[in-house]
């Protein structure tokens, strides 16, 4: 029996199919496959045989079906090739090309300088990024419309374009190398905005806020035992007040300077109170002061890429979000002129452990400064701790400074 008779003996017994006959609906089948999934040749291969068996098709030749998938499969990839490079401008393509070029003194392309992501925490390195982005964004794909292409195959070509050489890019043929750079591209547009904001984040927390905060912390350590001295000074004043207070006669006021100074002098009485007026928070400071003070002073940090940062970067927000959005958008502006009216701000924005530090002047230097607003309490303090002139003929002491409030008292 030769092999053409066994072939027909089996498809008369068991209802077999030539594969003649199943060949063009096969090849529709692997069409589809490479297409969507863009697998290799090896797996089209094993699941062009899976199909055969299961729709009870004679197997052909282990070359006849090789080249099937092989001729569909390249079909497959030269009409997505042809699709994606169909979608660019004349000025797109030549765009893309000038990708690939290496600039006279330069040492890399275009192409893999873009690819490279920051490496550094600081600010001008957060303005490259955000400058990457522009220049990928000026290339003009946003709007190109890939939805006909299967996600995956865009993917596939993304990570060959971003991981191939330049050279060999180049060499391929047009419609593939403008398919592959416009699928790098676009991929690499949104791993620019990635690395542009996740920089920004470790640059607000690393660089900005955590040296804001060791920075409170350190000048903290550095006047704790001054204040400490202070604090024990004031707490000797309060105890001599508390202890009078439950006498059943209420001694005079000289009577109670008299015991307090037997304990600390007016002075130095005075001068601790400078001390804790200078450094204790305010009586109505919803949350520490310091630090945000001091992050409202690294400003400057933050001043370059305030522009950029709006501009190439599309930002979205929920309605809640919005007014916070429109403000940010409108920062830049702002920020570029000298003066800004008082009713161009929304306040309400502002949070209200925020509102202190960021509207607070300069420090003058201490023991010079007055007080305001939340700080009158210190005020009424320091009225007491001056007490009573002195009557009448009574040795003055010598060498007055001021004091907050607009007082003096007496150097210690």
């Amino acid at each position: 029996m030769t092999r053409l008779e066994h072939a027909w003996e089996i498809r008369r017994e068991y209802g077999f199919v030539d594969f003649a006959a199943a060949e063009a609906e096969l090849a529709a089948w692997i069409d589809a496959q490479a297409w969507t999934s863009g697998d290799g040749p090896k797996a089209l291969f094993d699941a062009a045989v899976v199909w055969l068996r299961e729709r009870k098709v004679l197997l052909p030749g282990v070359t006849v079906l090789a080249r099937l998938v092989a001729r569909v499969r390249d079909q497959a990839n030269q009409r997505l090739w042809a699709t994606l490079a169909g979608l660019l401008s004349p000025a797109q393509r030549r765009a893309l090309a000038g990708l690939l070029k290496v600039s006279p003194g330069e040492r890399l392309s275009d192409l893999e300088r873009l690819r490279r992501g920051p490496t550094r925490i600081s600010g001008p390195a957060l303005v490259r990024a955000l400058d990457r982005v522009a220049e990928l964004a000026g290339i003009g794909l946003a709007n190109l419309d890939v939805s006909g292409v299967p996600p995956r195959r865009v993917a596939e070509l993304a990570r060959y374009g971003l991981a191939g050489k330049a050279t060999l890019l180049d060499r391929h043929s047009e419609a593939r190398k403008l398919a592959t750079l416009l699928a790098t591209i676009t991929k690499l547009r949104v791993r620019a905005v990635d690395d542009a904001l996740e920089l920004l984040d470790v640059l607000m927390v690393t660089k900005l806020l955590a040296v804001a905060v060791r920075e409170d912390k350190e000048h903290k350590l550095r006047r704790l035992p001054r204040t400490d001295r202070a604090s024990a000074k004031l707490a000797a004043a309060v105890q001599v007040l508390f202890a009078v207070s439950e006498r059943e006669e209420p001694p005079s006021l000289e009577e109670i300077w008299a015991q307090i100074e037997a304990l600390v002098p007016r002075g130095e009485l005075a001068a601790a109170l400078d001390v804790v007026v200078e450094y204790a928070p305010p009586l109505d400071a919803e949350a520490p002061e310091e630090w945000r003070s001091a992050l409202v002073g690294k400003y400057g940090t933050v001043r370059p890429f305030l522009d950029l940062l709006t501009e190439v970067i599309t930002f979205g927000a929920t309605p809640e979000g919005a007014p916070i959005l429109a403000a940010m958008r409108g920062l830049p502006e702002l920020v570029s002129r000298k003066k800004v009216r008082s009713g161009e701000l929304d306040s309400q924005l502002v949070p209200a452990a925020w509102r202190r530090p960021l509207g607070r002047p300069a420090r003058p230097p201490a023991g010079r400064r007055r007080l305001g607003g939340g700080q009158g309490h210190h005020a009424a303090g320091a009225e007491a701790a001056r007490g009573p002139r002195p009557a009448p003929g009574r040795p003055r002491r010598p060498a007055r400074r001021h004091l907050p409030g607009g007082g003096r008292a007496a150097a210690g």
